[in-house]
């Protein structure tokens, strides 16, 4: 049997994730203890898995008897078993902090194989868990978009370490995370192939052949995830408020004057959301930041 070593840098690393967990947990078990959680977003998330988890009816809402099943978070039946090991009102805040954490370890483990700098990965990992939009999503509990980070860090770190068949799995699941991570990992393809050709230069067969079929599975993961989405809500899904009319040429006229309305504040959203991120054009390499454009589509 192949003996495990864990370095003492990623012992380290194992560190934040702890601390991070831990404290954030238990602040929003206090929250939820003292009747502070301020949204109902909490009881959808959890209805939903509990339903799908202990197959029982839905009780009324806010908004009516909510379905069995919502195909924008198909995530949820991949978190079943973990419903009922742990069915506690608990389960999803705590859930949500660790994952969150975990997409730190991720970038230290891709920053460390990039850089070969432990210590660069470290710096990185802590600056993830301090980005303020990660603690504004956990402290806005619970949503399974939160969950995305985690598959497509980890499915970007198995991509470049050439495992293309569990990069593949880690973007599927990423894929049913959220109505639009689907159109985030289509628009990342470019990305990718170019930081794959970026660390294999010496192509061979085998490495062409898994690249395509790398891609595919991205491609065809996401078309039948955002099919099902519009068969069964219908384009409104997509449109959201938009008062879809009878002309496409019309409905692209009002999302672009949607978007002249808001231009100052998609802009500060921009500028907020990537500023922090600027250090990996001055301390890794400007081109993965490329890899942060497509998340701004959020």
């Amino acid at each position: 049997m192949r003996e495990i070593r864990i370095s003492n840098y990623t012992a380290i690393a194992l560190l934040p994730v702890f601390i991070y967990s831990v404290v954030w947990s238990y602040f929003l078990i206090i929250q939820m203890d003292t009747f502070n959680v301020g949204m109902f977003d909490y009881g959808v998330a959890y209805n939903l898995l509990w339903r799908e988890a202990f197959n029982v009816a839905s009780y009324p809402s806010s908004v009516g008897y909510l379905p069995y099943m919502n195909a924008t978070k198909l995530i949820s039946f991949v978190l079943v078993p973990y419903m009922r090991l742990f069915p506690s009102t608990y389960n999803l805040l705590i859930l949500q902090s660790i994952v969150i954490a975990l997409s730190g370890l991720g970038l230290y483990f891709i920053t460390k194989h990039i850089t070969h700098k432990a210590s660069l990965g470290l710096f990185v990992e802590v600056v993830w868990m301090l980005y303020y939009p990660n603690a504004a999503a956990n402290g806005y509990p619970f949503h399974y978009m939160t969950l995305f980070p985690l598959f497509y860090i980890f499915g970007f770190f198995f991509l470049i370490k050439n495992k293309v068949l569990y990069a593949s799995i880690f973007f599927s699941l990423a894929a049913i995370t959220d109505l639009l991570s689907p159109v985030i990992l289509l628009f990342s393809i470019p990305m990718l192939v170019y930081s794959h050709k970026r660390f294999y230069k010496q192509y061979k067969l085998r490495n062409n052949t898994a690249m395509l079929f790398f891609i595919a599975a991205i491609i065809v993961v996401s078309s039948i995830i955002l099919y099902v989405n519009y068969f069964i809500y219908g384009i409104g899904i997509y449109s959201g408020n938009l008062n879809l009319p009878s002309s496409h040429l019309s409905f692209i006229s009002r999302v672009l004057d949607k978007l002249r309305m808001h231009f100052t504040d998609n802009v500060l959203f921009v500028v907020f959301m990537a500023l922090p991120l600027l250090f990996s054009v001055l301390l890794v390499n400007y081109r993965y930041f490329i890899a942060t454009i497509p998340s701004l589509l959020y």
